[in-house]
């Protein structure tokens, strides 16, 4: 059983009730069997320093431990000793065994002929002609935040969920349900379904993994399906609550993080923080030379988000393709490394 066990805890720990030692007092908020979410902020063969809660533990471990992992634990023993054992995240690991499928581009090139294949209906054309119009329009109406909404919607990203809630009868013809129908119709002629059809439909239920680990974390994910983008993806999360003069009691600002993967400026990460205030953007790129290029198109970005009151742009470098962005997001949350 892979265990670990707090043997000392942090010397200036928060405050705790009177009379309680810093670890008398964090056992009194566990109970046997609560799951807990910890870090490993020092790895180590057979001790580890924990961060649990606001608690720092120097621990005893059966496995070694990296520095950075983050590790689920339930609570096994209170006394003699505070013990757990480390909980295996099958989600997690499920993701990670997929993981070679970003190494491709994720453009929907390839797929109109290969959709076109038996059993094609006249639903199906109409799913992928919208979905193909919608890819358009995004760079042709104002509004291409509403136009890229529609997209996630039409994606059907969120297909079992509304399956579960009961409401599947309000939901649309989606992208996802036409690659069910293409691969289901290929196999009903007994053949092969092509190649990328086979690949987009695994690279999709990925995606699908992806964002309910993500939600998890209260975090949105969606992958960015362009013609001009061979890989992308956005993650929006609200920030903590604000209490800078001037915010509403409870008032959180937004953070939208996207990863691209561009033909011209290859890896490009863009933050946009908005606060009351206005917003913030920063743009990390794969090296200098694409950072100066970009700065010298500064109040050109600027306009393209006129509607909003920028507060600052910044730029810098160090940018990584999406799909080693999201290996190093997700293959590693909630997994232990045995092999160090």
């Amino acid at each position: 059983m892979n265990t670990i066990t707090p043997i000392q805890p942090n010397a200036q720990p928060p405050s705790v009730h009177a009379g309680l030692t810093p670890r008398e007092s964090f056992e009194q908020q566990l109970r046997i069997d609560q799951v807990v979410r910890a870090t490993v902020s020092e790895g180590g063969q057979e001790r580890v320093w924990l961060n649990i809660g606001r608690q720092r533990f120097l621990a005893e471990t059966e496995i070694p431990l990296r520095t950075g992992a983050g590790l689920t634990l339930v609570v096994s023993k209170l006394v003699p000793r505070l013990e757990f054992q480390i909980l295996s995240d099958p989600l997690a690991g499920r993701i990670r065994q997929n993981l070679h499928l970003l190494e491709v581009p994720w453009g929907l090139d390839g797929l109109s002929v290969q959709l076109a294949g038996p059993g094609t209906t006249r639903e199906s054309q109409a799913v992928w002609a919208r979905f193909l119009g919608l890819q358009g329009a995004l760079t042709e109406r104002a509004s291409g935040g509403s136009v890229l909404a529609e997209i996630f919607a039409a994606l059907g990203m969120d297909y079992e969920a509304r399956l579960a809630r009961g409401d599947a009868e309000a939901v649309p013809p989606t992208l996802k349900m036409m690659l069910e129908g293409a691969g289901a119709a290929w196999h009903g002629e007994k053949e092969a379904a092509p190649e990328r059809l086979e690949h987009f439909s695994s690279l999709f239920e990925l995606w699908q993994l992806v964002r309910l680990k993500q939600s998890q974390e209260s975090v949105e994910f969606w992958p960015l399906l362009l013609p001009w983008i061979e890989q992308g993806f956005l993650r929006a999360e609200k920030g903590e609550t604000g209490g800078r003069e001037g915010e509403a009691p409870g008032e959180r600002p937004w953070r939208i993080t996207l990863n691209l993967q561009l033909r011209q400026l290859g890896a490009l990460q863009i933050d946009f923080l908005w606060e009351r205030s206005g917003l913030f953007l920063r743009f990390q790129c794969e090296s200098a030379e694409k950072a100066n290029l970009l700065s010298a198109s500064q109040e050109e970005l600027r306009n393209i988000v006129s509607a909003l009151p920028v507060e600052s742009v910044a730029f810098s470098v160090g940018a990584q393709p999406p799909a080693a962005v999201l290996a190093r997001l997700i293959g590693s949350e909630g997994i232990v490394d045995e092999m160090v």
